[in-house]
This record gives structure tokens, C-alpha cells and sequence, in this order.
């Protein structure tokens, strides 16, 4: 059974898009890509969805230090 070359680069691509799309969020680039890459692309776009991005975990964190620090 021969491979499909366009499909696969679209895949690629797809999955590339999508981890563009995620870079500012919690797995950043590569984390988004290879869970595209091995599930799907669009449980990709559904795990961007609900992560949060990493300002705000970094926000969360310093707030948590910083009272830990006044305690």
C-alpha cells in the first residue's frame, strides 16, 4: 500500500498550525505538536482550548509565593 506524500505533509501541517497556535500555552510548541501528531489534530485543538496560557500560570505561581514569603 503506497503512502499518501500530500496527506502526510498535510497532516504535518495541520499539526504544526496547531502548535503555533498553542506555543504560548502550558506544553508550549512541542508538547502541543507531538500530542497532535500522535492523537489528533483536533483533540490537539481541544487540549489548547482548555489550557491555560503561561502568564497566567506563572501569575498564579508568584501570587502563591509571594504569600507564602508574607506568612
Amino acid at each position: 500500500m503506497p503512502i499518501n506524500l500530500p496527506l502526510v505533509v498535510g497532516y504535518l501541517v495541520i499539526c504544526l498550525l496547531i502548535a503555533y497556535i498553542g506555543h504560548d500555552k502550558t506544553l508550549k510548541f512541542w508538547g502541543n505538536f507531538i500530542l497532535s501528531l500522535l492523537l489528533s489534530p483536533i483533540i490537539g485543538l481541544l487540549t489548547i482550548a482548555f489550557e491555560k496560557r503561561i502568564d497566567e500560570t506563572r501569575a498564579k505561581a508568584a501570587a502563591a509565593n509571594h504569600a507564602d514569603a508574607a506568612a
